[in-house]
């Protein structure tokens, strides 16, 4: 019995030590939507429309870490300041990436049955972005984040926030929104003359947040979707970024079986 408790006691000794040496950053990352690979040779127009993003790869309904001081459960939505999510109606976000010698480009369509119209970028139905330029996502805070805020306020009003920009940042060219039954679609041109050279193989940290409020005392920031939106609420923490890496990847009329997205034509169905 000694013998057996003495094994068993060292296992559970070298469980804890290795379970400590995993490093805390990647206890947040994703197992399966960790790295989005670009495609290139897209005609992207700056209008909301997103019909042109036909054959490129989307990211639906992605469950991101939960958990503000550890990692908690993986959710699609996120609830926050007494915020609650009633489901898929309630808010969905899909998104999508593609780049250019000129720009990179993201398109993101929101399914929501309420658009409550923001004040600001950030606080009601609005779409936060962060962007870590190496793709080493390094540890350490906002210093190594370049940050937009976008949305859709009142009267349709376009809300451009450049809130940590590179360059110049984002003009109200680069951003389109709009609203179109429940869904609510957010075009965005980072240009390479304001965000460095276009080119196969470039990687950056990426994160998208899409903040939510509703009718009934639930207006303003009650929650959160997108793809890891943790680089942003909770402090920016660069190495809480998805890794965005510019593929020589074309658009696909077909969808090949096993992948984990599906294509902008298939989503609009």
């Amino acid at each position: 019995m000694k013998k057996y408790l003495s094994i068993s006691l060292g296992l559970f000794a070298m469980a804890i030590i290795l379970l400590s040496a995993i490093p805390a950053d990647a206890q947040w990352r994703s197992k399966t939507h960790d790295k989005y690979e670009a495609v290139t040779g897209v005609n992207i127009k700056i209008d909301g429309k997103l019909d042109d993003w036909a054959g490129v790869p989307v990211w639906k309904d992605i469950k991101n870490i939960t958990g503000r001081n550890a990692p908690g459960p993986e959710k699609s939505f996120e609830e926050w300041d007494g915020g609650k999510w009633t489901g898929p109606d309630d808010q969905t976000v899909a998104f999508m990436w593609a780049w250019d010698a000129d720009a990179l480009y993201l398109g993101i369509s929101v399914t929501d049955d309420y658009h409550n119209a923001p004040p600001n970028g950030w606080n009601g139905d609005a779409a936060q972005l962060a962007l870590e330029g190496t793709g080493t996502r390094p540890k350490g805070g906002r210093e190594n984040l370049i940050l937009y805020n976008i949305a859709l306020g009142k009267e349709g009003k376009l809300i451009v926030e450049n809130q940590k920009p590179s360059g110049t940042g984002l003009g109200t060219g680069d951003v389109a929104i709009v609203r179109d039954g429940n869904k609510t679609n957010y075009e965005i041109r980072f240009s390479a003359a304001q965000h460095g050279a276009m080119v196969q193989g470039r990687s950056a940290g990426a994160s998208i947040c899409v903040n939510d409020g509703d009718e009934g005392g639930q207006a303003g920031q009650k929650g959160w979707g997108g793809w890891y939106p943790h680089s942003i609420v909770f402090g920016n923490q660069s190495e809480k970024t998805g890794l965005l890496v510019l593929s020589g990847g074309k658009p696909t009329s077909v969808e090949s079986k096993g992948k984990l997205s599906t294509t902008w034509g298939d989503l609009k169905q």
